[in-house]
């Protein structure tokens, strides 16, 4: 019950981590300059955090303990 609680609490996370080692796989295998590989990571990681936390804070906005 515990470990179901913990991971709706952070599906969010987990799923942008999962998205990142995708990313780093593909660039890996594919070969590309790193140079590249960090400029498109920090805007898509960005682009997320913006998305996590835009995400929390309606998500928890209307909850109860918010008043």
């Amino acid at each position: 019950m515990i470990i179901r609680k913990w991971f709706r609490e952070h599906s969010l996370s987990l799923v942008l981590l999962v998205v990142f080692l995708a990313f780093l796989s593909a660039y890996a295998t594919v070969g590309w300059k790193w140079d590249d590989f960090w400029l498109n990571m920090a805007a898509d990681t960005y682009g997320g955090l913006v998305i996590v936390f835009a995400t929390k804070y309606f998500y928890e906005r209307g909850s109860p303990e918010s008043k």
